[in-house]
């Protein structure tokens, strides 16, 4: 009876070239269907069974179905137990069959628990808040093992997730969420743990996620009411109140324009207390290098290799994070009805495999600017939070338990390069990208020419970055009447950069000043 349950599933062990074929594709839809009919898709994700990840990993459906067509299936998985099949005591010597069919497994929101609050062994002694840590870690614990109610299928905490992701996923208002808990309280038996509010749900998920710091900013966006300016109630530069006015004296006073600012220290620190997480944040070291001349990852790239050279004791540590930063900003709404600009900063981890990088679920949003119109080149008043915060990261590191390895070490990290639109770029790195010195490779070198019909700058010059022997540099007719004979301009280096940026010392920002004048580089 064993073989022949076996012999079913003969189609998932074929070589590369099979996989591709309609046995084996429409062998995976099954099995996709079998894991959405054993309700094991947790918030969207599935454990990928292939070779690669091991059932070690969460991944989309499609991913997953990408995953088994490349990699094939890891070895002796014939019966789906990670996925809710029952084993057959025939065919499992006896193996433990409880196997509850909970979509948040009790062990899975342990560990969730253990990455919020670390290791429990160490709680007490090592973290600063001492036994009050420790009573949250254990009142978590226990919501994570009681049911939600006697006799329920789901454990107080799991029911608590769940429920917060259906609420995320749905753009459910507080209104509504309040209505519904209040219905399941009054439907489940007596003694039920289900909150009363939504305010009591935020207040018990609350320590499981990570805070969000609001930093109040000047509405010209001259500087934020932060540290040396906390406590001032007026800009210093343009003097604009940092308060709107009340309309009633017994309210609360109302900031103008508040910069959203989420850490990102601890979120780096939570990607090394879960073991997974922490043996896919060395993937960039242990993996295959790529062919000679080609480049899968980041780390073939000559900026990775330069940063290492030049910093030999942060690259000696493959935990240490490399970090990418991108920018863009957005209307939210209609231009014509409300017209308005949201900022989101966003930071990638590039010690990640590329497809881990590039997944939303590990995508970083440190700052969130919003206000009626762009910050324009007054961004860096925005940056000044996430800079200091890697600054501090890239010179003294912090201490993070490594729960691959067991120990802690001193993580540091380092902002590797940035990502960015033409316009986006200007504004972050402060370079004009307007005018006839346009270019920032080129630099002083750039040829531009005025168009009087277009009333357009025209950027021309490029075959100068091809070889010198190269047929179009001698080819005067398909181009402006003229062969090329100069060589391609040497870039600036990042010594060069500094050199100019420190003839301006200290710039004033706001858009109630005279425009500053920027330096070509």
């Amino acid at each position: 009876m064993a073989r022949d349950y076996i012999r079913v599933k003969d189609w998932m062990y074929v070589n590369r070239e099979k996989r591709t074929k309609p046995e084996f594709i429409e062998g995976v839809a099954s099995f996709i269907n079998f894991v959405r009919e054993h309700d094991r898709i947790q918030y969207g994700m599935i454990l990928c069974p292939c070779s690669h990840c091991g059932n070690r990993l969460h991944r989309k459906e499609e991913d997953v179905e990408l995953h088994i067509v490349k990699h094939g299936f890891i070895k002796d998985y014939t019966i789906w137990v990670y996925h809710g099949e029952i084993v057959a005591p025939n065919i499992a010597d006896n193996e433990e069959e409880d196997n509850e069919e909970n979509l948040f497994p009790e062990e899975e929101m342990e560990e969730m628990i253990e990455v919020a609050f670390g290791d429990s062994n160490l709680a007490e002694d090592d973290h600063p808040s001492g036994q009050e840590h420790v009573d949250e870690y254990e009142k978590y614990m226990k919501d994570a093992k009681r049911p939600i109610y006697e006799n329920a299928k789901y454990s107080t905490l799991s029911w608590f997730v769940q429920l917060f992701q259906i609420e995320c996923l749905n753009k459910w208002s507080n209104k509504s969420f309040t209505m519904l808990l209040k219905f399941l309280k009054d439907s489940m038996p007596l003694g039920n743990n289900v909150p009363q509010s939504w305010y009591e749900a935020k207040r018990i998920m609350s320590d499981l996620g990570l805070n969000c710091e609001k930093i109040h900013a000047c509405p010209n966006d001259c500087v934020l009411f932060w540290k040396e300016n906390s406590k001032l109630k007026e800009c210093p530069n343009c003097g604009v109140s940092r308060y709107k006015k009340k309309a009633h004296a017994n309210k609360n006073d109302i900031p103008v324009k508040v910069v959203r600012y989420f850490p990102v220290t601890q979120r780096l620190q939570r990607l090394y207390r879960c073991k997974k997480t922490a043996v896919a944040m060395t993937w960039h070291d242990r993996a295959i290098p790529s062919e000679h001349g080609k480049m899968s990852h980041p780390r073939d790239s000559p900026a990775w290799k330069d940063f290492d050279k030049l910093h030999t004791i942060f690259s000696q540590d493959p935990r240490n994070i490399r970090l990418g930063l991108a920018s863009d900003g957005f209307c939210p709404f209609s231009f014509n009805g409300n017209p308005h600009s949201t900022w989101p900063v966003i930071m990638m981890i590039y010690n990640l495999s590329p497809w881990l990088a590039m997944d939303q679920s590990y995508f970083l949003m440190p700052l969130l600017i919003d206000g009626p119109s762009s910050p324009g080149n007054n961004i860096d008043v925005y940056l000044r939070p996430l800079i200091d915060e890697l600054q501090s990261l890239f010179v003294d590191g912090v201490e993070t338990y490594d729960a691959d390895k067991g120990e802690t070490f001193t993580m540091r990290a380092a902002l590797m390069w940035t990502i960015n639109d033409f316009p986006a770029y200007g504004m972050l790195s402060g370079y004009s990208v307007h005018g006839y010195k346009a270019c920032p490779y080129c630099h002083a070198d750039t040829s531009s020419t005025w168009l009087p019909f277009s009333k357009k700058i025209c950027y021309c010059g490029h075959r100068r970055m091809l070889e010198e022997d190269h047929p179009y540099r001698y080819d005067a007719v398909h181009f402006d009447g003229t062969t090329e004979h100069r060589t391609a301009p040497v870039p600036l280096s990042g010594k060069d950069i500094l050199a100019q940026w420190n003839v301006y010392g200290n710039i004033t920002f706001g858009k109630v000043k005279e425009r500053q004048e920027r330096p070509q580089g």
